[in-house]
């Protein structure tokens, strides 16, 4: 009993890891518009088109989510979507045009896709039904919190410069840095 508790809350902290990074990387790129939008000489429309390229392959993408979620492990699924996620970041980092940047930010969907639906599975397949509500209240939290610094970080490094390289492309590599790799209880995801 105590090592299915220790489980679960293990399994707990990484979901809501993933689940903070998702939110983080969604909150990036609106963060840092302006800057982006000078660096590539694109307007606040193209700009909200790539998040709309973003959400679009996102959505079509969901069907290849519940066929990978159905078929294989979902702990499995959430880290390679968390893997396509943090290369299509850091894809969007060095993007030098528009058009880049859209291919970048529509691999990102895909990630996301794969990741976000699985995320609530796990929570759902390692909760009881009297935990499922403090859960799923924890993975809410930390997403919540992802966006925050998501967009902190956004914000904080976007006007600076490190090396010569801009402080927006220095966020996005921030947000797609590899992450440790968990290993314990059954559980592996790498975030």
């Amino acid at each position: 009993m105590a090592e299915r508790r220790r489980r679960w809350r293990w399994s707990l902290v990484v979901v809501s890891k993933a689940a903070l990074l998702e939110r983080a990387d969604e909150a990036l790129l609106p963060a840092v518009y302006r800057e982006v939008g000078a660096a590539l000489g694109a307007s606040p429309t193209t700009l909200g088109y790539l998040t709309l390229c973003r959400s679009f392959v996102q959505a079509v993408c969901y069907p290849l989510a519940m066929y990978a979620a159905a078929r294989y492990d979902r702990a499995r699924v959430v880290a390679v979507g968390a893997i396509l996620w943090a290369a299509a970041t850091l894809l969007v980092g060095v993007s030098g045009s528009v058009l880049q940047m859209a291919l970048a930010r529509g691999s990102n969907g895909v990630g996301l896709a794969l990741a976000v639906p699985a995320i609530y599975s796990l929570v759902a397949d390692y909760s009881s039904d009297a935990t499922r509500g403090s859960a799923f209240g924890w993975v809410l939290m930390a997403q919540t919190v992802g966006y925050i610094v998501g967009t902190c970080i956004g914000l904080l490094l976007a006007p600076k410069s490190f090396l010569g390289v801009p402080g927006w492309r220095l966020a996005f590599f921030v947000g797609g840095a590899p992450q440790r790799r968990h290993r314990r209880h059954g559980v592996g995801v790498c975030l």
